[in-house]
């Protein structure tokens, strides 16, 4: 989408709770495009697909983390 002639920047919703996630992405659409999974890993592959501008990342998700680097990946890798 464009909005005055601008592509309007992406932002990735990850929140392994749906409801949360899918409100948020709902807040979000008016203004962004936007993008939703549900866990670590299908936000690590949705990012390998598509370009993003932000992500929105819940914190204390089961089955990912940010490591020290700043990198986001499964906690299973860091284990």
């Amino acid at each position: 989408m464009q909005a005055n002639g601008v592509d309007e920047p992406t932002v990735l919703v990850v929140d392994d709770g749906p409801g949360v996630a899918d409100t948020s992405a709902r807040r979000l659409e008016d203004e962004y495009r936007v993008g939703v999974t549900y866990s670590g890993e299908d936000a690590l592959d949705y990012l390998r697909a598509f370009p993003v501008d932000v992500v929105v990342l819940e914190r204390r998700a089961a089955d990912y983390r940010a490591s020290d680097d700043g990198v986001v990946g499964s906690s299973a890798a860091h284990e």
